[in-house]
Formats: C-alpha cells, structure tokens, sequence
C-alpha cells in the first residue's frame, strides 16, 4: 500500500503489461507509444514510468480500451534499456513491466545504388552511424503524397539494407531512416526511380 509518509508504492497485481508498440525510441523522447496489457481502467490518475539504474522518467497515460494504452515516452539520460511499468492511480504500479530502448539518432546516411526501375525490387545497402538492431527498422521513401516502405535488416552499427518495393512512377523520392518504424529522424540522401521498358527482341 502506498506510504505517505515514505512515498514508497505498493505493486498492483491485478493490471499486467504484455507488449509496447514500438519497444524503442530516441533518447531525446517525443516517441508515442502504445501499451497493450489486461484490465486497464480509465482515471486521471494513469501513470507510465520509464527506469532503469541512474534513471526514472514519469509520464502521463491515454487511457484507450481495457487492454491499450499510450504515452509519450520522456527524454532519457543516454542509450539504455529501461523497464516500463504502469500505475492507474500514480502510486501503485504494476509487477509486470516490458522493455523499452533508447538510441542516439544517427546521423546522415547513404543510399547504394541510389536509383532502380520503379516497376521492379531494387536490393540497396545503407551506409551511416550509430544503427541498432531495434527489430523495428524501416525505410521510408517519399515523394508527395507518393510513399513506399520497407523493412530493414541490421548488418552492423554502420550498414543496413533493404530492397526498395515498387513507386507510383518515375520519380525522385526523399528516404528516411527509423530505428522504431515511428520516428523518421535520419536522412539517407534521394532515391532516383526511373523507367525501364522491357522489349522482346525476335530472332
């Protein structure tokens, strides 16, 4: 039971955290996050705390439905992983918690080879700073309203790669970077896709 006297909290049971969309963001915080767990209830009070040794980070929670919630996660101290936790009331938190990651937004990066055919995959690598194997990165190009994705893999801290789906036509597109398929923060470069005809040549 929560002390008012020590400000200590006891541990709420009855409501269980089970996953967060995403499970990652970047230190400065601004990231909305979506909580999925059971018996959630709508009050005033919802708070989400972010901790880890050396860290606590408190914020207000939306209550959604019975099993969801979200937040914007805070500004941290540093790359870590921390524990999430939830309290309805803002005193008696949950025993169940997930993990949350936070990473330094790496900075410009490079597309190779900088164009394909818009009608076709095109496999492309990634070159930049700073990457983490988030599970969650994804590629986004850009042109307009015209946007296309594509889910990333992690080689190392330095380099990804993706193939570059099919674009609406020929077209310059602007491609971003989130480490958390959320947060667009990291520019690598123009993705140039062009036209190409395909002719059967008879003998």
């Amino acid at each position: 039971m929560f002390d008012i006297a020590t400000h200590s909290c006891a541990i709420d049971s009855d409501v269980i955290l089970e996953s967060a969309v995403p499970t990652s963001g970047p230190v400065n915080g601004g990231t909305t996050v979506t909580l999925k767990g059971e018996n959630f209830v709508s009050t005033e009070e919802i708070l989400v705390q972010f901790a880890s040794s050396g860290f606590v980070g408190n914020v207000s929670g939306t209550f959604i439905s019975s099993s969801l919630l979200s937040c914007v996660a805070p500004a941290a101290i540093g790359p870590r992983s921390v524990d999430v936790t939830v309290a309805l009331n803002s005193q008696q938190f949950t025993a169940s918690s997930i993990s949350f990651l936070y990473y330094v937004v790496p900075g410009t990066a490079t597309i190779a080879p900088p164009s394909g055919p818009y009608n076709a995959q095109t496999p492309v690598q990634i070159i930049g700073t700073q990457f983490v194997d988030t599970q969650e990165i994804t590629i986004r190009f850009q042109n307009g309203s015209n946007v296309a994705y594509a889910n990333a893999t992690f080689a190392n801290s330095t380099s990804l790669s993706c193939v570059v789906p099919g674009f609406a036509s020929a077209m310059f597109a602007d491609v971003a970077i989130a480490l958390n398929g959320l947060n667009y923060l990291t520019s690598a470069g123009t993705f140039q896709f062009y036209g190409m005809d395909f002719y059967v040549l008879q003998c």
